[in-house]
C-alpha cells in the first residue's frame, strides 16, 4: 500500500510542477505582450485605434482565463496532493483551497480588469470614430 500512495504523491507532485511552469509561462506571456503594446504606443505617432484595444481586450482575456484556470488546476492537485503527502508522512504540504488568499489568483483577476478596460475603451474609440462621420 506505501508504494501505491508514493506513486500517487510522485505523479501529483510531477502535476503541480507542470502546472507551476505554465503559470509562470502565462507570467512571462503577459510581460512579453505588455511591453510589445507600450513599444507600439510609444512609436506611434498618433494615438492607438480601437483595433489596438480591442486586440489587448483578447489578448489580456485570454491571459487572464488561462491563469484562472491554471490556478484551479493548482488547487485541486493540491488537495490529493496534500492528502497522499499525509499518507506517506510528509505534512509540510501548505493548505491550497483558498482561492482569495492566493497572489496568482489576485493577479489573474487583475489581468481581467485590465482587459475589460481595453474593451471599454476600444468601445469608445469606435463611437468617437461614429460620431465624425
Amino acid at each position: 500500500m506505501k508504494n501505491n500512495e508514493l506513486e500517487i504523491y510522485k505523479q501529483r507532485y510531477e502535476t503541480f510542477r507542470y502546472l507551476d511552469r505554465l503559470r509562470w509561462y502565462m507570467l512571462q506571456l503577459l510581460i512579453a505582450v505588455g511591453t510589445a503594446f507600450a513599444l507600439t504606443i510609444r512609436v506611434t505617432t498618433h494615438a492607438p485605434g480601437w483595433w489596438l484595444y480591442l486586440a489587448m481586450s483578447f489578448v489580456f482575456g485570454f491571459i487572464s482565463w488561462a491563469s484562472l484556470r491554471i490556478n484551479n488546476g493548482i488547487r485541486a492537485n493540491g488537495i490529493v496532493l496534500k492528502k497522499s503527502a499525509e499518507a506517506i508522512g510528509d505534512t509540510d504540504i501548505p493548505n491550497t483551497k483558498a482561492p482569495l488568499k492566493s497572489s496568482a489568483h489576485w493577479l489573474a483577476f487583475f489581468i481581467a480588469v485590465l482587459a475589460f478596460i481595453f474593451f471599454v475603451m476600444a468601445i469608445i474609440e469606435v463611437w468617437k470614430l461614429d460620431g465624425s462621420t
